[in-house]
């Protein structure tokens, strides 16, 4: 089920170590079932669950919440493939 919170990036200033108070938002977004994914399609699964998240944050976020380029992912952040872990049951 995705789930964004909002507000919670501006609650810490980034070069103080105490919270500035604010209004939090959490919304909770539609379930995603996962029944149709392989083990296989794990990262498909993981990038169409951030990109709900992503939805989410956008079609509610206010003025001055975190900006989208803080909450898009580096190209690297979700790798086609893992050769790196070797897994018993692929």
């Amino acid at each position: 089920m995705p789930i964004a919170l909002i507000g919670t990036y501006e609650l810490l200033a980034d070069s103080h170590h105490h919270f500035r108070p604010r209004p939090v938002k959490l919304v909770i977004g539609k379930p995603i079932d996962p029944a149709g994914y392989t083990i296989r399609q794990t990262d498909e699964l993981t990038a169409k669950l951030r990109e709900e998240i992503l939805q989410l944050y956008q079609s509610h976020a206010a003025p001055g919440d975190l900006s989208p380029c803080l909450a898009t992912p580096s190209a690297d952040a979700f790798p086609e493939s893992h050769p790196e872990v070797a897994r018993e049951d692929l």
